[in-house]
């Protein structure tokens, strides 16, 4: 499958599960633990297709989402993505049982609940 994928977790342990996940199911995969590093692969990539991320990343590989420094979170991270890439798809990747309850001001495609990790909606 040519369908690509950039994932954006902060936290590398479910960063890597969910990119072998999404590998296992024949996507193409980058992933990246920060919004610096994502923004550089939206820019030179143009082939990807959807970006999966959580509500809240790190700003760069420096930032600590658990000490509460410098991160890039909902409305503005998913504004930033379509601003880059208005083509790309967005979709949440969350611990959060009720998404509705994370505003994300219409720019999302979708919902995946990490601890499902059921992702064959995504090419949908």
């Amino acid at each position: 499958m040519n369908y690509k994928i950039l994932v954006i977790d902060g936290d590398r342990a479910t960063l890597d599960q969910t990119c072998e996940g999404l590998a296992k199911r024949g996507f193409n995969v980058l992933k990246s633990s920060d919004w610096t590093t994502a923004a550089q692969e939206l820019a030179a990539d143009g082939a990807i297709h959807a970006v999966l991320t959580e509500w809240r990343v790190p700003l760069n590989s420096m930032s600590s989402i658990s000490s509460g420094e410098k991160f890039f979170e909902g409305k503005e991270l998913f504004s930033a993505i379509e601003r880059m890439r208005y083509e790309v798809n967005i979709f949440l990747l969350s611990t959060e049982k009720d998404p509705c309850r994370l505003n994300a001001g219409g720019l999302i495609n979708g919902y995946f609940d990490k601890s499902e990790r059921n992702y064959g909606e995504i090419a949908a």
